[in-house]
């Protein structure tokens, strides 16, 4: 997968700071509570988004519901497709627990995702009547 201009980012590649925040067009604030206040309208489907606190080297992401904080200077990512009907059950290669997963359904029709996740698994539960392949990322 294609991401910018210039890079073809593969599952394990090890990218910086710089890189994934350029990736996940993430937003600056001076203060978290300056970021919670702009999420106010932020829900699902916003999951995964990335923000930064100014002169800290802590980055947050949006779980969905609320910010949950941690520091990086390089990010492992993990990526790949899974297809069936639900729940679907996929390694992730992790080696963790993965602090943030970021689902896509790759289909015409707009389709509810939900996951759990462990040290080994992402299970992804959607609501289509059948199959669905569904696009995932994970890092820790």
């Amino acid at each position: 997968m294609t991401y910018g201009k210039h890079k073809t980012w593969v599952a394990g590649d090890k990218i910086t700071s710089t890189e994934l925040n350029y990736l996940l067009d993430f937003k600056t604030y001076a203060t978290i509570a300056l970021a919670n206040t702009a999420a106010t309208t932020w829900g699902a489907a916003e999951a995964g988004r990335i923000v930064y606190v100014s002169g800290t080297s802590i980055y947050y992401y949006w779980n969905g519901t609320a910010f949950a904080a941690f520091a990086t200077s390089t990010t492992t990512v993990y990526k790949g497709t899974a297809t069936g009907s639900s729940p679907i059950t996929v390694a992730h290669g992790v080696g963790s627990t993965p602090a943030v997963v970021v689902l896509t359904a790759n289909a015409a029709q707009p389709y509810a995702l939900g996951y759990s996740a462990d040290a080994t698994n992402i299970t992804i539960y959607h609501e289509a009547a059948g199959n669905l392949t569904v696009s995932w990322i994970a890092y820790a």
